[in-house]
């Protein structure tokens, strides 16, 4: 009578204990009513293999252990190595904790058929342990939710303390008919708990780590979205070059610290006829040239952060420092002709230059609008040139 209160009081302290630390599956109600189907099923197993001669630890094992365990996985969210811990590990804790009640008993040559005793003291033990648990299962949840890997070590390591439990408990004979082996089967316990302790705070180093990595990854996506923001922002779309937005940005640059600027060159560029291109060979061709000039300005100035396209067909670069600008504009000039060879749409541009050595904002528009007005000149030359030699091109 004893063994069997005593195991159907442990059914139902290892089940709450189990219904704690894992997630559910089901609605609560539907949660409460499987565990108590469970609860009978297994007992019942239990009484009946106690009847058909099975001992205690075997009729524990055989008829508790193996059903409960396929059973309290159909209430699990989780199937796999996870559950395995986590079924094991509500069990040793409560296993634990019964273990240490009984060696207490003996220990003190108290009544241990003594059932209300008993249900006290298990009363006592197992609402500390479910305060612990409950306390703990916010953080274990999501643990199991983050983490899908290293669950097997962990599960294995359960399943191992779970087996040399049962047979201390059991072998040769029940523990209370052992007593010599008390001291040792409470070191056990204890050595289980306190493994449990280490398995706890490496629990909660990976989750730290996991939060550790999500906080840098997440990081390193708001980086990217910033830097995919910049550059939606302060480059043009189409040539990659920077736009007017980031010559704004650059403007104000330049007037918190002029000394590192000066003497600055700027280059305006302006496509001729562009227009006539898009109109006779269609905005593709256009869009083409456009690329084309893009690519040249990059090959003729390598590493300069300052190229810009203005809109359109306005380009201009800015150069800072001491550089020729002539040997700048023979570059560009060089290199148009090379690609016209190259390419069945020949491309022409106008080009202006002036060099700023003066501070100040009002100095820096100054040259814009001066390298502009070369930049025209150069085009009112370039129509002029096609005039006169009766050129009807689009060039």
């Amino acid at each position: 009578m004893y063994n069997t209160i005593q195991c159907l009081l442990s059914c139902i302290f290892l089940l709450l204990g189990f219904l704690i630390l894992c997630k559910h599956r089901y609605p609560l109600r539907r949660m409460l009513i499987g565990s108590a189907l469970i609860l009978l099923l297994c007992f019942g197993l239990y009484v009946m293999g106690l009847r058909l001669g099975l001992k205690t630890p075997a009729a524990a094992a055989i008829c508790l252990t193996v059903p409960s365990f396929l059973l309290c996985g159909q209430l699990s969210v989780y199937r796999d190595f996870r559950y395995v811990f986590t079924f094991c590990s509500a069990d040793l804790f409560g296993i634990v904790i019964m273990g240490l009640c009984n060696s207490f008993n003996i220990v003190l040559n108290l009544d241990v058929e003594n059932n209300r005793l008993l249900a006290a003291e298990y009363l006592l033990m197992f609402s500390v342990l479910y305060m612990f648990l409950w306390r703990v299962r916010k953080e274990y949840l999501e643990i199991q939710e983050t983490q899908k890997k290293g669950w097997g070590s962990l599960a294995l390591l359960s399943v191992t303390f779970y087996a040399m439990i049962y047979v201390l408990m059991g072998y040769p004979a029940p523990i209370r008919e052992r007593k010599e082996y008390l001291p040792v089967f409470t070191f056990v316990l204890i050595a289980i708990s306190l493994t449990y302790i280490v398995i706890f705070q490496f629990i909660q180093k990976m989750k730290q780590q996991y939060e550790a990595g999500e906080m840098e990854q997440r990081l390193r996506t708001e980086q990217k979205e910033k830097e995919l923001y910049s550059q939606m922002a302060y480059v043009d779309y189409m040539t990659k070059l920077k736009n007017r937005a980031y010559l704004a940005k650059r403007e104000q640059e330049f007037q918190a610290d002029w000394e590192k600027v000066l003497p600055m060159t700027c280059i305006t560029m302006d496509i001729n006829n562009l227009k006539q291109v898009n109109d006779m060979k269609g905005h593709a061709a256009g869009d083409s040239v456009i690329l084309r000039v893009a690519g040249i300005l990059r090959k003729v100035f390598p590493g300069t952060e300052d190229l810009y396209r203005l809109g359109g067909d306005e380009f201009m670069i800015l150069l800072i420092g001491e550089a020729s600008w002539k040997d700048s504009v023979a570059s560009i000039v060089r290199e148009l002709e090379q690609d016209n060879a190259e390419n069945e749409i020949p491309i022409a541009a106008a080009v202006g230059a002036f060099v700023q050595r003066e501070k100040g904002l009002e100095s820096f528009i100054f040259s814009m609008k001066k390298a502009d007005e070369y930049m025209y000149e150069d085009k009112r030359n370039y129509k002029e040139r096609c005039h006169d030699a009766e050129n009807k091109s689009y060039l």
